[in-house]
């Protein structure tokens, strides 16, 4: 009996917007051998992870609806290590030093040669390493934010603070999550698309979860005018307000 023929095909989940790039990684990857499934943001990327469980994931970092990093977030276990081996694609050549504390096991950055890009894959899946150890998650950070390019630079920063994010893109779901989660910080846009972050502030500081947590409304347009009536009031309960066009300025929030 030939035991290569016989040998279970090695899965890769490739998460990637671009359409185009996806097609070109499956078809290269199939022919290799390979069982290649695909999605175009982290909310597929999380469906997909319902049906099938990846010997790899090949993660873009900036989707649409779920960014790469708010899905790494979700694919940790309790021990804050990730589910699933993962090989980010970037455009960025920082982004390697940004995720230097994150478990993850390889960058590539875009564009690509394609035998590096698979040289890199059999590389990953070739190796048995033992887990790797990281340090104990310091807090937990509830960001309600929906602008997915301002979402990405605050959590980053949370991230590499030791910090395990709680995301949210509405008011009503920051409001949910608090209620439900607890978090030690609570950072809120003022610009949410459904409820003002200065009223969900207010809500998020009278519930008894987070009663007597630090909660954060920050504001990162450089003409904020004056505070609305809410705010003042949010001010009275504890809230803090913070205008922020440089977002390193949070470091001392966090």
């Amino acid at each position: 009996m030939n035991k290569k023929k016989n040998k279970k095909k090695e899965h890769i989940l490739i998460i990637d917007d671009d359409t185009d790039l996806c097609e070109i990684l499956k078809y290269t990857l199939s022919k290799r051998g390979y069982k290649i499934s695909v999605a175009h943001n982290g909310k597929e990327g999380i469906i997909n992870l319902k049906k099938n469980s990846p010997d790899l994931i090949v993660l873009d970092l900036h989707l649409p609806e779920m960014g790469g990093i708010e899905f790494l977030e979700h694919i940790k276990d309790k021990d804050n290590l990730t589910k699933y081996p993962v090989l980010i694609l970037t455009a960025r050549k920082e982004t390697k030093e940004l995720f230097k504390n994150l478990d993850v096991k390889g960058f590539i950055d875009k564009p690509f040669e394609m035998e590096i890009f698979v040289g890199k894959i059999k590389n990953i899946l070739g190796k048995k390493e033992k887990r790797k150890t990281f340090k104990k998650k310091n807090g937990t950070v509830l960001l309600a934010e929906y602008d997915q390019k301002i979402f990405d630079k605050i959590a980053l920063l949370c991230l590499n603070k030791g910090k395990t994010i709680i995301s949210a893109k509405t008011g009503v779901e920051a409001i949910e999550r608090a209620n439900n989660k607890g978090p030690d910080l609570c950072l809120i846009s003022l610009n949410l698309p459904d409820l003002s972050g200065d009223l969900v502030a207010y809500r998020i500081k009278k519930l008894e979860a987070t009663r007597d947590k630090k909660v954060i409304v920050y504001n990162t347009e450089a003409n904020i005018g004056q505070k609305t009536d809410i705010l003042e009031l949010c001010t009275k309960e504890g809230v803090k307000y913070s205008s922020i066009t440089v977002f390193e300025q949070l470091l001392e929030e966090i």
